[in-house]
């Protein structure tokens, strides 16, 4: 019994060994096939390269072939069986056509345990790799062999060798740029190499075009980073190329153009700065290592701005002529500019600088512009600070590190807090209108915040980093509206789309369908600056509706709201009588009722040849249903003084509407674009910025007879425009300020400059004790007088 139960045993041993023989596949191994041929243009519309086959079974294929599209073009082309093509068949690679009595050397490599192919197609008549990569492919438990059928192609076959000729390679140091990469011998080069597969056996071997050895290293499955000596480098131009070697052979993996110099060094000019005695700019300059530099020249170009275009001043004024001794740290310069009058004009200084050739050079800095502040201001801001009282600070000035591109017009900010952050938000153009190109940085919504009441500012982020996907039929225009909710959510609206914040501004996330057509389907409509919470409705924004190109505004304003923090919007549209078109309204929410303050395009009053600010005020029973008055606020008509057609309805602008909790009256802040406060308002020798206040009860009752407080800055010599320099004065959008009860202050922000010149944004901060600060500001005009 047990002799028969060992005998059933051996024969089921002996029957399984015979179908693992019968049944198994060879074991895979690598393959490398190398194959050469020269083009002619009698070979037709399609070539192979080379092939790769299981027996008779084709498998893959790289193609030159040119398509049957209308404009024919030659493409490098996988083809192949899609069960060992992952990726699938006909993969195009790369688009380029052969040329006439060229030589092309094609690089197969088989690594059949990480199931790789690396690709390499080599113009020996060039000298140059047009194509380099690497495929991965299905497992294959077989030996694969050449597979090609075009008479004109040569092969040559290297068995069991895999080749990594498709690896990328790298070669980085301090500077590098264009086509070529500039190599100090002051510093290592860096050599990264990607991950190579187990397969590669044989090593690395950087060279020179003239087979000068820089280093050898081994592959790694994992990449490789290292850094070698440049010492053995030629000055000059010339290649660095990366070998491998394997069984007495070698293969070229590519080269890098090189330019080789004695040093690289980098130069950083400041923005210039008025010293007693002249303009000054510092210079930081930065060697890779110590370097001599012999005496070399730094000279600069000086335009300002005047009848609306750039005039040169003083053309390449000598500003150092020297050696100096550099060294790894930092090396200061101050380079004098003279006691030219820079602080009259919009400057630019374009710096130039001549090295020696041995030394290469990379220059930052090297346009600054000079935009001083009183220009912007239109008048001197030392006169405007009273610590505590009213302060008057810039925030972003289009100069330096916040100029980008051509984009030097910041304008209507609008802004608001949480916690300790204040984040503001403005627009970042060429200009205010115009046909000036825009650019890459051209923005309709930069972010910057500030954690110390706007002593400080972050760097700008521009909100488009954030879209994470295209708005369908976006329902913001112009403007920006932003608020802060009760869970300390800020939300965004902006002509990109929604935005929200949930960590006070540093990151947003986009929600694509938000306050789009998905949602809406009233018309796009510029947008008033905030958005306030509203206890029934939820987060609510405003805007108005333009009926053509003309800027003619539609009796209505329409309302959206939405009671998901801005995942879900809902919208409302309220006929107006004809003088009330508000633009742009600004709103506030008191009492769990609903008031709108904005400027009017039916509100000109002929009497007195000005425009009066509107207001719109809901009931008590519903918040959706707004009546609108006419207020005593009024801004000047100047269309007869401009002499450029003037500001008609534009002479006022976006206004801001708060709560101050301690005068506990609703207060506004109102531009007037060409006149002064209550009496002064035809004054038409400067731009203002006033504060008027009304007690809410009055308001919520009907009354819009609000009382003037203050002007808060005045922007002198408006009109007439100065013709002379072309410039046309531009502000102030003070929309969208912010109630800082810690501090017990308002920070209100504007832009102030010109419309085809520079802007920039400033902050005014202001006490709450408005009866403090009206007082103040008496006692600065009776000194003035």
């Amino acid at each position: 019994m047990r002799q028969g139960f060992f005998k059933l045993c051996t024969c089921l041993l002996l029957l399984g060994l015979f179908w693992s023989v019968a049944y198994s596949r060879e074991p895979e191994v690598p393959l490398t096939i190398e194959t050469l041929f020269t083009y002619t243009e009698t070979q037709g519309a399609t070539i192979e390269l080379v092939g790769l086959a299981d027996g008779d079974q084709k498998l893959f294929s790289l193609v030159w072939a040119k398509d049957s599209s209308w404009f024919a073009q030659w493409w490098l082309r996988v083809e192949g069986d899609a069960d060992f093509l992952p990726e699938g068949t006909g993969k195009h690679l790369v688009s380029l056509s052969p040329r006439t009595g060229h030589q092309y050397r094609t690089v197969l490599s088989y690594c059949s345990k990480e199931h790789l192919i690396d690709l390499s197609v080599y113009d020996l008549t060039a000298g140059e790799h047009i194509y380099r990569g690497r495929i991965g492919v299905a497992p294959y438990g077989a030996t694969l062999n050449p597979s090609l059928e075009d008479s004109h192609v040569a092969v040559t076959v290297h068995e069991s060798i895999y080749l990594p000729v498709g690896v990328a390679w790298r070669l980085s140091q301090m500077a590098s740029g264009g086509r070529s990469i500039r190599i100090s011998k002051n510093a290592p080069l860096r050599v990264s190499l990607d991950p190579v597969p187990i397969d590669a056996t044989g090593e690395f071997v950087l060279v020179t075009a003239d087979g000068v050895l820089l280093d050898r290293f081994a592959s790694s499955p994992t990449g490789l980073e290292t850094s070698i000596d440049p010492a053995p480098l030629s000055v000059g131009e010339g290649v660095v190329r990366l070998e491998y070697r394997v069984d007495g052979g070698t293969w070229d993996l590519g080269h890098i153009p090189v330019e080789v110099v004695e040093g690289i060094v980098d130069i950083v000019f400041s923005n210039p700065t008025y010293t007693l005695h002249e303009w000054i700019s510092d210079v930081e300059i930065l060697a890779d290592g110590p370097v001599s530099l012999e005496p070399f020249k730094v000279s600069a170009d000086i335009e300002v701005f005047r009848g609306g275009k750039w005039q040169l001043m003083v053309k390449d004024m000598l500003l150092w002529k020297e050696g100096i001794q550099v060294t790894g740290e930092p090396t200061g310069l101050k380079l004098g500019l003279g006691n030219l009058p820079l602080d009259q004009h919009i400057a630019r200084i374009t710096f130039s600088v001549e090295l020696p050739a041995t030394v290469a050079h990379q220059v930052s800095g090297a346009s600054q512009s000079v935009i001083p502040v009183e220009l912007l201001l239109g008048t001197d801001p030392a006169a405007l600070y009273s610590e505590g009282i009213l302060e008057v600070h810039p925030v972003a000035i289009p100069v330096g590190d916040n100029l980008f591109g051509s984009n030097w017009h910041f304008g209507w900010p609008v802004a608001t807090m949480v916690d300790d952050t204040i984040v503001l938000v403005y627009q970042r153009t060429p200009a205010h209108w115009g046909n000036l190109p825009a650019d890459q940085y051209t923005s309709r919504a930069v972010v910057i915040r500030s954690r110390d009441g706007g002593k400080t500012w972050s760097k700008p982020v521009d909100i488009r980093q954030f879209i994470k996907a295209p708005v369908d039929q976006g329902k913001a225009g112009f403007g920006n509206a932003i608020g802060t909710m009760g869970d300390g959510s800020i939300l965004l609206i902006t002509p990109y789309g929604f935005f929200r914040s949930k960590d006070a501004g540093v990151t947003w996330e986009h929600l694509p369908e938000a306050f789009s057509g998905a949602q809406l389907q009233g018309p796009r409509t510029n947008m008033g600056p905030r958005i306030v919470e509203h206890p029934e409705y939820g987060a609510m924004a405003f805007g108005h509706y333009e009926i053509d190109s003309l800027g003619t505004m539609a009796d209505e304003t329409w309302i959206r709201y939405s009671k998901d923090l801005g995942e879900t919007w809902y919208e409302t549209k309220q006929d107006l009588p004809s003088f009330a078109k508000p633009v742009e309204p600004a709103a506030l929410v008191f009492a769990d009722r609903l008031v709108l303050l904005a400027r009017s395009h039916g509100s000109y009053d002929a009497s007195d040849e000005t425009w009066r600010y509107v207001q719109l005020v809901s009931s008590e029973e519903e918040s959706l249903s707004l009546e609108p008055y006419s207020t005593n606020i009024k801004a000047s008509d100047v269309r007869a003084l401009s002499g450029n057609g003037g500001f008609g309805p534009w002479s006022q602008d976006t206004v801001d509407i708060s709560y101050n909790p301690v005068t506990q009256r609703i207060e506004a802040v109102v531009t007037n674009r060409s006149g002064g406060g209550e009496g002064q308002t035809k004054d038409h020798s400067q731009l203002t910025l006033n504060l008027w206040s009304i007690d809410p009860a009055d308001l919520l009752t009907g009354s819009s007879n609000w009382r003037y407080e203050a002007t808060l800055l005045a922007k002198r010599v408006v009109t007439p425009i100065p013709l002379e320099n072309g410039l046309h004065p531009d502000g102030m959008h003070p929309g969208g300020a912010v109630i800082d009860l810690e501090r017990g202050v308002q920070h209100i922000y504007v832009y102030l400059g010109f419309t085809e010149g520079p802007a920039g944004i400033f902050q005014i901060t202001r006490t709450l004790d408005t009866p403090a600060l009206r007082s103040w500001l008496e006692r600065q005009l009776h000194r003035e007088e």
